[in-house]
Protein backbone atom coordinates (compact mmCIF):
# COMPACT_ATOMS: atom_id res chain seq x y z
CA UNK A 1 0.00 0.00 0.00
CA UNK A 2 1.15 3.34 -0.78
CA UNK A 3 1.28 6.25 1.91
CA UNK A 4 -1.80 8.03 0.08
CA UNK A 5 -3.57 4.86 0.79
CA UNK A 6 -2.86 4.04 4.39
CA UNK A 7 -3.28 7.78 4.84
CA UNK A 8 -6.18 9.50 2.56
CA UNK A 9 -6.73 12.94 2.92
CA UNK A 10 -10.02 13.71 4.87
CA UNK A 11 -11.65 17.19 4.33
CA UNK A 12 -11.91 17.50 8.16
CA UNK A 13 -14.43 20.94 7.89
CA UNK A 14 -17.08 18.54 6.04
CA UNK A 15 -16.08 15.87 8.30
CA UNK A 16 -17.09 18.10 11.35
CA UNK A 17 -20.12 19.04 10.30
CA UNK A 18 -21.54 15.54 10.71
CA UNK A 19 -19.95 15.21 14.09
CA UNK A 20 -20.97 18.66 15.96
CA UNK A 21 -24.18 18.33 17.30
CA UNK A 22 -25.80 22.10 18.14
CA UNK A 23 -26.38 23.14 21.39
CA UNK A 24 -29.35 20.73 22.80
CA UNK A 25 -31.93 23.95 23.27
CA UNK A 26 -31.76 24.78 19.33
CA UNK A 27 -31.58 21.21 18.74
CA UNK A 28 -34.62 20.58 20.43
CA UNK A 29 -36.29 23.89 18.88
CA UNK A 30 -36.03 22.78 15.37
CA UNK A 31 -37.26 19.02 16.08
CA UNK A 32 -40.56 20.05 17.98
CA UNK A 33 -42.32 21.32 14.71
CA UNK A 34 -41.56 17.98 13.32
CA UNK A 35 -42.15 15.90 15.65
CA UNK A 36 -45.58 17.77 16.32
CA UNK A 37 -46.32 16.95 12.98
CA UNK A 38 -45.39 13.46 12.75
CA UNK A 39 -47.74 12.77 16.19
CA UNK A 40 -50.77 14.35 14.45
CA UNK A 41 -50.18 11.93 11.64
CA UNK A 42 -50.05 9.02 13.48
CA UNK A 43 -52.73 10.28 15.20
CA UNK A 44 -55.02 9.93 11.84
CA UNK A 45 -55.85 6.14 11.17
CA UNK A 46 -54.91 4.34 7.88
CA UNK A 47 -57.37 5.38 4.92
CA UNK A 48 -59.77 2.56 3.91
CA UNK A 49 -59.44 3.24 0.63
CA UNK A 50 -56.35 2.20 -0.63
CA UNK A 51 -55.15 5.05 -2.87
CA UNK A 52 -55.59 7.45 0.22
CA UNK A 53 -53.60 4.64 2.58
CA UNK A 54 -50.70 4.55 -0.20
CA UNK A 55 -50.40 8.26 0.04
CA UNK A 56 -50.38 8.20 3.80
CA UNK A 57 -48.55 5.47 4.18
CA UNK A 58 -45.56 7.16 1.68
CA UNK A 59 -45.89 10.57 3.79
CA UNK A 60 -45.08 8.38 6.87
CA UNK A 61 -42.20 6.91 5.21
CA UNK A 62 -40.64 9.98 4.63
CA UNK A 63 -40.82 10.87 7.89
CA UNK A 64 -39.67 8.14 9.54
CA UNK A 65 -35.83 8.73 8.38
CA UNK A 66 -35.74 12.24 9.74
CA UNK A 67 -37.65 10.67 13.29
CA UNK A 68 -34.55 8.24 13.05
CA UNK A 69 -32.11 10.93 12.10
CA UNK A 70 -33.37 12.82 15.54
CA UNK A 71 -33.61 9.20 17.84
CA UNK A 72 -29.54 9.35 17.01
CA UNK A 73 -28.86 13.16 17.56
CA UNK A 74 -31.01 12.40 21.31
CA UNK A 75 -28.54 9.28 22.03
CA UNK A 76 -25.92 11.19 21.34
CA UNK A 77 -26.88 13.98 23.51
CA UNK A 78 -28.42 11.67 26.12
CA UNK A 79 -24.64 9.81 26.65
CA UNK A 80 -22.85 13.59 26.21
CA UNK A 81 -25.24 14.29 29.20
CA UNK A 82 -24.35 11.58 30.94
CA UNK A 83 -20.53 12.02 30.95
CA UNK A 84 -21.38 15.73 32.23
CA UNK A 85 -22.84 14.42 35.00
CA UNK A 86 -20.37 11.73 36.14
CA UNK A 87 -20.30 11.92 39.76
CA UNK A 88 -16.58 10.95 40.87
CA UNK A 89 -16.22 8.09 43.26
CA UNK A 90 -15.57 9.24 46.62
CA UNK A 91 -16.16 8.33 50.27
CA UNK A 92 -18.89 9.91 50.53
CA UNK A 93 -21.65 8.29 47.71
CA UNK A 94 -22.34 4.78 47.29
CA UNK A 95 -22.06 3.29 43.57
CA UNK A 96 -25.79 3.62 43.53
CA UNK A 97 -26.04 6.80 44.92
CA UNK A 98 -23.59 8.06 42.37
CA UNK A 99 -25.87 6.03 39.53
CA UNK A 100 -29.21 7.61 40.96
CA UNK A 101 -27.82 11.15 40.99
CA UNK A 102 -26.66 10.35 37.59
CA UNK A 103 -29.87 9.39 36.39
CA UNK A 104 -31.78 11.65 37.86
CA UNK A 105 -29.28 14.44 36.24
CA UNK A 106 -30.28 13.47 32.83
CA UNK A 107 -33.88 12.79 33.52
CA UNK A 108 -34.76 15.40 30.30
CA UNK A 109 -32.30 13.93 27.46
CA UNK A 110 -33.74 10.59 28.22
CA UNK A 111 -37.52 11.41 28.18
CA UNK A 112 -36.34 12.78 25.01
CA UNK A 113 -34.84 9.68 23.76
CA UNK A 114 -37.77 7.44 24.53
CA UNK A 115 -40.10 9.82 22.92
CA UNK A 116 -38.42 9.86 19.78
CA UNK A 117 -37.34 6.12 19.89
CA UNK A 118 -41.27 5.57 20.26
CA UNK A 119 -42.19 7.49 17.39
CA UNK A 120 -40.09 6.13 15.07
CA UNK A 121 -41.04 2.29 16.49
CA UNK A 122 -44.92 3.74 15.28
CA UNK A 123 -44.11 4.54 12.19
CA UNK A 124 -42.53 1.64 11.15
CA UNK A 125 -45.47 -0.47 12.80
CA UNK A 126 -47.97 1.84 10.97
CA UNK A 127 -45.79 1.11 7.66
CA UNK A 128 -46.05 -2.64 8.39
CA UNK A 129 -49.66 -2.58 8.67
CA UNK A 130 -50.38 -0.76 5.87
CA UNK A 131 -48.18 -2.96 3.93
CA UNK A 132 -50.33 -6.36 5.46
CA UNK A 133 -53.50 -3.91 4.68
CA UNK A 134 -52.76 -3.14 1.01
CA UNK A 135 -51.28 -7.13 0.09
CA UNK A 136 -55.36 -8.03 2.13
CA UNK A 137 -57.05 -5.85 0.00
CA UNK A 138 -55.06 -6.69 -3.57
CA UNK A 139 -55.97 -10.67 -2.38
CA UNK A 140 -59.51 -9.46 -1.90
CA UNK A 141 -59.54 -8.16 -5.79
CA UNK A 142 -58.13 -11.18 -6.85
CA UNK A 143 -60.75 -13.57 -5.76
CA UNK A 144 -63.29 -10.87 -6.84
CA UNK A 145 -63.27 -11.65 -10.52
Amino acid sequence: MTERQLNPVVDKNAAREWTVLPANERWLEDCAFDVAHVKTLLTNPLSDDPQQASEQMIELDGWLERMNSLYADSISYYHAAKLKHLVLRSDEYTDLDRETMQKAAVINERRIMDILEGIAKAISNRLILGMALRKSHAAERQTDR
